[in-house]
């Protein structure tokens, strides 16, 4: 997509990645001038309904999103909130990285529902596949993102998971799991090249196992995830994935950058 677009981007241009992943780092390259920013989550929770239709569920509320290089961070954050308001400033592009909780969120949803995603038609992770025994597993792996920025030395608020399901003020503003359970847009025939895995194995578990075994913190349920999901897929996420390695990146690479 960097590629693609080069030659139309001028030096300065903001990018907007939403959300990133750390994809900064994958479009600096073909992209050095430009100016990218990062956010945590979606603008939207919604699904297309057709050529001119969505089903809209959730609005962000709370959009944390960093930008590289950080240096940009104001005028960034005031360009974007033009498009989106809920966008909140946080210290830089991998913070906003490591608060996408889409892999601790979608991963556990998709693999321990892989038996009614392969056997029934339309099928929603968000409310049959969400019981108290997936939630505990999300909670375990989403604390591993939280251990990940914690070594990192990151200061901004965190939000996890458990929030949303709390019902507290998430991304999505309060009641937003409540509102899914009444109103979700989800319900669909799923498959195991779904961005659930794709994305949020391949771009975000993936770059979590990686982080964890350069700054010496354990990430065993992250590991397991990538590895369930290599048995169920046959594609070798850690190889092919968004990691430290594949971006060509060292611990104090990540420090300078």
């Amino acid at each position: 997509m960097a590629e693609r677009i080069a030659g139309a981007v001028h030096d300065g241009q903001l990018i907007a990645l939403l959300p990133g992943n750390l994809g900064s780092q994958v479009m600096r390259a073909a992209l050095p001038d430009a100016v990218i920013a990062e956010s945590a989550t979606l603008p939207y929770g919604a699904r297309q309904r057709g050529q001119a239709a969505a089903g809209l569920a959730l609005v962000a509320h709370h959009n944390p999103t960093g930008v590289y290089p950080s240096s940009a961070t104001d005028a960034a954050i005031a360009e974007l909130r033009r498009v989106y308001p809920a966008v909140e400033p946080v210290e830089d592009a991998l913070s906003a990285a490591l608060l996408n909780s889409n892999g601790s969120l979608h991963a556990p949803l998709v693999l321990l529902s892989a038996a009614p995603i392969e056997r029934l038609g339309a099928y929603d992770i968000h409310v049959e596949g969400t019981t108290p025994g997936v939630r505990r597993v999300i909670a375990a792996l989403d604390a591993e993102r939280i251990a990940l920025r914690e070594a990192l030395g990151y200061r901004s608020a965190h939000w996890p998971l458990m929030d949303y399901y709390r019902d507290a003020d998430w991304f999505y503003g309060p009641g937003a799991f409540s509102r899914v359970q009444r109103d979700s847009v989800w319900r669909e025939k799923l498959d195991f090249g779904h961005r659930y895995v794709a994305e949020d194995v391949g771009c975000g578990l993936v770059l979590w196992s990686s982080l964890g075994r350069q700054l010496g913190v354990p990430t065993p349920l992250s590991d397991a995830c990538i590895h369930l999901a290599t048995a169920l897929t046959g594609v070798d996420w850690y190889g092919t994935g968004r990691t430290l390695e594949s971006l060509g990146l060292t611990r104090e690479d990540l420090r300078r950058l």
